[in-house]
């Protein structure tokens, strides 16, 4: 029994799977990358992490605009962006960025705490980064006291509707062939 699609189930299998390639067409909109840093020396015992928000190029190949943060640093809540050492708040995607994820003006954070803002600055070495906390360091310089080596990780968050649609496609491709088969 070899049926003709019916035009609704061809219609609604074809709108899915459009749907589908569409969400997953590259599109300069918002990237979303969670992070977390330690610092190297552990008499110091800082730590952190959280989930930064990009939109769109920044000025530098290859890089994005922060344009929100959440997470902690040493026990505050980071409550957004700052100027704080200079921070360019520019942000590289880890996966296509050579040496890093943050260039030497870094992404600096307000906290919950009063005159307290941190920076996560790259240094003059190749994947190498840096802590700076405004209460001991105020200029945020490395190599200083209140400026901690760090290790620096992130990685891209998968945007959840896209691989929604991606399935709903695939369950519209799959309820066709179904409709087919009877």
């Amino acid at each position: 029994m070899n049926q003709p699609i019916r035009p609704f189930a061809k219609s609604v299998a074809l709108g899915c799977l459009a749907a589908a390639l569409t969400a997953t067409a590259p599109v300069a909109a918002a990237n979303v990358y969670d992070w977390s840093l330690t610092c190297t020396d552990t008499t110091v015992g800082c730590s952190g992490s959280g989930t930064l928000t990009t939109d769109g190029s920044g000025s530098v190949a290859g890089s994005y605009v922060v344009t929100g943060a959440t997470g902690w640093i040493d026990g505050f809540s980071i409550t957004g962006l700052s100027a704080y050492a200079g921070a360019d708040n520019l942000f590289y995607d880890p996966a296509a960025a050579n040496p890093g994820s943050v260039d030497f003006g870094g992404i600096s954070f307000t906290t919950n705490a009063a005159g307290q803002d941190f920076n996560i600055g790259g240094t003059t070495v190749a994947g190498q980064y840096v802590l700076n906390d405004s209460t001991v360091n105020p200029g945020g310089y490395a190599n200083v006291p209140g400026s901690y080596d760090i290790t620096f990780d992130s990685t891209e968050v998968p945007e959840p509707a896209t691989l929604g649609l991606l399935g709903l496609g695939l369950a519209g491709i799959g309820l066709a062939r179904r409709r087919r088969s009877r």
